[in-house]
């Protein structure tokens, strides 16, 4: 069903309807650059540079799975 309510009944038709869903979804791209103010970054913590490496270390499926398998049942991913 398409956002108007009418019914897509094309490949057309239905890519274009799955491309508008996700465009609203999430937006579309800025054409400018936010200003960042340094002084409201420089009152929060900073990650270490291990950290900081450890944020793009290669992981595997494996990894995956061992970090999803350690969630306890009473546990969302990402709760503490």
């Amino acid at each position: 069903m398409c956002s108007d309510g009418s019914q897509a009944t094309t490949s057309e038709a239905i890519a274009a309807e799955i491309l508008k869903y996700y465009d609203d979804l999430l937006g579309t791209a800025r054409h400018s650059i936010i200003q960042i103010d340094e002084a409201c970054l420089n009152e929060g913590g900073r990650l270490t540079r291990l950290q900081q490496n450890n944020l793009v270390t290669a992981f595997c499926e494996a990894d995956v799975k061992e970090a999803l398998w350690g969630i306890g049942d009473d546990k969302a991913p990402g709760g503490k």
